[in-house]
């Protein structure tokens, strides 16, 4: 009797002994166990554009802070992050051609967010003309600048806003006109137009052009400047004055002028009825070199 019960407690204290093994090596690897320390949580998402029908976009960077963690979003543009620890971060996206969108997000389970990148207008070419038209009659000499622009936008063309050149040394702003081309945009400045006394005073000074979309993200050009003021202008050595002309076609001559610079002629053909001039024809981009 004293050597059974013995050994019932000989063997109730072997399987306390094992029960408590067994609860100290207990696995932490279910993650909705509180005292899990590995309960990381995911960040997922998509790159799109901004407008419907909205395309994904590929290889855009996004980058989570704190931690400097960065993805690039694939062919789909997806992304995703695994990982984190639950608290508040913050997300930027960007990619080429695109303006920089940036949230704050509190992720205390895992989630999900998609970005809507506006696509950034820009130029793709940018002209400043000088212009210097002189003529007999009615007598003018007479300088104006000619402003032109083509631009784009990733969001097509009917996405931007407004062209504005913006001359800062002269406080002095004009919005560029619409061309029937799509993306031209341009403007006559003459001296009038300006707050200064001859659009001379344009050279040198820095002239910057900013282009605009629909939902406000603009871009700025480098500076640009007016070098030159075209000063000399041909000679019509025949016809002159108001020597009639009695049939088409008809030869102009006139002194060839010699400049070291791109130049351009243009003719202006004009009918003078009751002292009324009214123009009848041109002719533009004749080399100045030409010589009739």
């Amino acid at each position: 009797m004293s050597s059974n019960k013995q050994r019932l407690t000989t063997l109730s204290l072997i399987l306390l002994v094992g029960l408590s093994a067994c609860l100290e090596d207990v696995s932490r690897d279910n993650p909705l166990d509180p005292g899990n320390g590995n309960n990381t949580l995911q960040l997922s998402g998509q790159v799109l554009t901004f407008y419907h029908p909205r395309e994904a976009i590929s290889q855009a960077s996004i980058l989570v802070q704190p931690g400097n963690l960065v993805v690039l979003s694939d062919q789909d543009g997806i992304f995703r992050f695994n990982n984190l620890e639950p608290g508040e971060y913050t997300l930027i996206c960007q990619a080429e051609g695109y303006q920089v969108d940036s949230v704050n997000i509190s992720i205390q389970t895992s989630i999900e967010h998609t970005f809507l990148l506006d696509g950034l207008p820009h130029f793709e070419k940018i002209m400043i003309k000088a212009h210097h038209r002189s003529r007999w009659f009615p007598r003018e000499e007479l300088y104006f600048i000619e402003l032109e622009t083509i631009v784009a936008d990733p969001d097509g063309i009917g996405d931007i806003n407004s062209v504005v050149c913006e001359i800062p040394s002269m406080s002095f702003s004009d919005t560029l006109q619409a061309e029937i081309e799509a993306g031209k945009f341009s403007s006559t400045l003459f001296d009038s137009d300006l707050p200064v006394a001859s659009v001379h005073q344009l050279i040198g000074r820095q002239i910057y052009f900013i282009v605009q979309d629909d939902f406000g993200t603009s871009s700025v050009s480098d500076a640009k400047f007016l070098t030159r003021i075209i000063e000399q202008t041909p000679v019509l050595a025949s016809p002159i004055e108001l020597q009639s002309i009695e049939s088409f076609p008809v030869d102009f001559l006139w002194e060839r002028v010699s400049v070291p610079y791109p130049a351009t002629l243009k003719i202006e053909i004009f009918q003078i009825n009751l002292g009324i001039a009214f123009k009848i024809d041109e002719v533009e981009n004749i080399p100045i070199n030409h010589q009739n």
